[in-house]
């Protein structure tokens, strides 16, 4: 899980778009590419719309920068159950 408030690597963002069932860096006459935003900044921009923790900004070099400043999801942990010995 990645630290708020740390800039997250293109890497890191296309690994987990991976993960979601209809994502494609290259379009198909099924699947527009980036979510049908045309392009990584495109598809980044829309979601830092739509996701209120998240921002996107121009690096020195040209390229973007992307960081979430939000609340981590908070995950519910049980008590860890004891396995009774057959």
């Amino acid at each position: 899980m990645q630290t708020p408030n740390h800039d997250v690597s293109r890497v890191t963002v296309e690994r987990a778009m991976a993960r979601v069932e209809g994502f494609s860096k290259v379009p198909t006459k099924q699947i527009p590419a980036w979510l049908g935003c045309g392009n990584y900044e495109g598809m980044l921009r829309r979601l830092a719309e739509l996701e209120n923790g998240l921002e996107v900004h121009k690096s020195k070099n040209g390229g973007l920068r992307v960081r979430f400043t939000g609340e981590p999801p908070q995950v519910e942990v049980s008590e860890p159950k004891l396995i009774e010995p057959t």
